[in-house]
Order: C-alpha cells, then structure tokens, then sequence
C-alpha cells in the first residue's frame, strides 16, 4: 500500500510539472533536459573554478601560520 501512494504521488507531481510547463508553452521535453544539462555543467565549471581560486588563497594564509 505504501508503495502505491508513492506512485500515486509521484504521478501528481509529475502531472503539476507538466501542467506548469505547457503553461508557460515549455512543451518540448528534449529542449529543456539539453538546457538543464548544459545549465548544470556551467555552474559545475564555474564552482570548480571558484573552488580552485579560493582553495588556493586559503592554503597560501594558512600556510603562513603554521
């Protein structure tokens, strides 16, 4: 029974998703997989390069204290 008001629920939040986007005419599912994909490896590279920037600066003053 748990399980299937786990589908059930599953299939009503997918069912309000689909609803919002034909709302705003986002109807073309392999469009917005290909920019949520590409989205999410831009924010990667540029966390990484954030990550590397500031990494570096931290190591460089902790690096003095020791």
């Amino acid at each position: 029974e748990m399980q299937r008001s786990l589908v059930g629920s599953e299939m009503c939040i997918r069912d309000r998703l689909r609803r919002l986007l034909v709302m705003f005419n986002l109807t073309d599912v392999k469009l917005i997989v290909v920019c949520m994909v590409a989205t999410l490896l831009v924010f990667m590279v540029i966390y990484y390069i954030v990550f590397k920037i500031t990494s570096r600066a931290y190591y460089r003053i902790v690096g003095n204290q020791i």
